[in-house]
């Protein structure tokens, strides 16, 4: 300092002027100091809230989170949110020095106190005295000492959606170096808000629709379960087949009279069978049936006589239905020789009694 004040002297500046002049620059440098690690705290808690959106939280930990990032960062004692609801503006996140959790009884009016001016006027209020301020409203929930208060509006587009409050309990922390950080992190939680709202929407609506495709697949799945109870408690032979001939599912009744696997409708039926059913699947179009009956094989068991439904399904398959007939066939048989020899038996007894005559 000696050596400053000498040269001082040889240059004709006086020793206070000197002072005054050193004492001024410290002072700018402190504030410089001061405002950027103000701006450095911010830019951090923009990066932060910026990573926390990007994990897709929910909308109620959004509001909780920002809150503890700036009371973090930005050196202020207090923060909250509030969001308009109608005519209100409600408290939705607190935190801070003595704060834990957000009181959810306290909502104010538009228009009413710091927060609810800046809400309505949708611009950010700066109150570097609460003593000063007028609309500045101590409720006797107010668990903190106020001195200062930033409220700076959370916007959507051009729509005030919410309030950022920040508070310390000293008198003129907050300035107008402040104010345009702070209304830079107030745009960007308006628009990630947005993000975070159609988020929670498409979250909601993910939700919903796996719910409806497990409800939805529970259902095929009882349905499944009920049908092939059906199919295999009956006594009929079903397969359904693909264009090729390929077996895509056999019921019980036809597995007991198999001998093996079947890979192919001739591994169920003849061949003769196989080639006769295809040929008449491939003639139907998806959702109608044809009717016949046919002398077949099946397994083991020969010269049976079935009566075959055959109805074509979608993507190139059939469902094949056999009823084993042979027994009503060989009734019905026995039934028509009977008949003959009856009729035989009349017309002899008629001949000879005509001879008798």
């Amino acid at each position: 300092m000696r050596h400053v004040n000498g040269l001082n002297d040889r240059r004709g500046v006086p020793p206070d002027a000197s002072s005054e002049r050193e004492r001024i620059l410290l002072d700018l440098l402190a504030k410089a100091s001061d405002f950027y690690e103000h701006t450095v705290g911010i830019l951090s808690s923009i990066f932060e809230i910026t990573a926390y959106v990007s994990r897709q939280s929910p909308r109620t930990d959004f509001f909780r989170y920002v809150t503890e990032v700036l009371v973090a960062e930005s050196r202020c004692e207090n923060a909250s949110i509030f969001m308009v609801e109608g005519s209100e503006v409600v408290l939705k996140a607190a935190s801070g020095i003595a704060l834990k959790g957000a009181n959810r009884n306290v909502r104010m009016k538009l228009g009413d106190g710091v927060a609810g001016t800046c809400a309505r006027q949708g611009r950010t209020v700066l109150v570097e005295d609460v003593r000063e301020c007028d609309y500045f409203m101590e409720m006797d929930t107010t668990r903190v000492k106020i001195g200062s208060m930033l409220c700076v509006p959370i916007k959507e587009g051009p729509t005030t959606i919410g309030v950022m409050n920040l508070s310390h309990s000293s008198r003129g922390f907050f300035n107008v170096h402040s104010v345009r950080v702070f209304e830079l992190l107030g745009v960007l939680i308006g628009q990630l808000m947005t993000l975070v709202h159609i988020s929670e929407l498409f979250r909601i609506e993910n939700t919903n629709l796996s719910e409806r495709l497990r409800v939805r697949d529970e259902s095929l799945r009882v349905i499944t379960q009920r049908y092939k109870a059906v199919v295999d408690s009956t006594e009929e032979m079903i397969c359904i087949v693909d264009a090729d001939g390929g077996v895509l599912f056999v019921n019980r009744a036809l597995e007991r009279i198999l001998e093996g696997p079947c890979l192919t409708a001739s591994d169920i039926f003849d061949r003769k069978t196989a080639g006769i059913i295809l040929d008449r699947a491939h003639r139907l179009s998806p959702g109608t049936s044809a009717e016949f009956d046919l002398p077949f094989q099946v397994g083991a068991q020969c010269d049976m006589v079935g009566q075959f439904l055959l109805t074509a399904l979608e993507q190139g398959q059939y469902l094949v239905i056999v009823r084993d007939i042979t027994l009503r066939k060989k009734i019905e048989l026995k039934t028509m020789q009977t008949e003959k020899l009856t009729s035989l038996g009349l017309l002899t007894s008629g001949i000879a009694h005509e001879l008798n005559n």
